[in-house]
């Protein structure tokens, strides 16, 4: 087995690691916040459409969250985590 070089920062103030990956296709952005009942995860997925096709890729966002047993995924305009 090969070792993997992991490389993530970490921000003390808010107890969160954020760290990012190559996907299948595109580069995802990681963000795990860990508190005292709770660890949750935010990942950026670096898309990008037309104003215009806003309504077109929220309903495929819809369709796609309908079968996700956890997470969902959003259309922000612009999202800072």
């Amino acid at each position: 087995m090969e070792s993997i070089e992991f490389k993530y920062d970490y921000k003390s103030e808010s107890n969160s690691f954020m760290t990012s990956f190559m996907g299948d296709d595109l580069p995802i952005f990681l963000k795990i916040t860990v508190q005292d009942t709770a660890i949750s995860f935010v990942s950026l997925l670096h898309l990008k459409t037309s104003e215009e096709r806003y309504k077109d890729v929220a309903w495929e966002l819809n369709q796609t969250n309908k079968t996700l047993t956890f997470g969902t995924f959003y259309l922000s305009t612009l999202m800072t985590i």
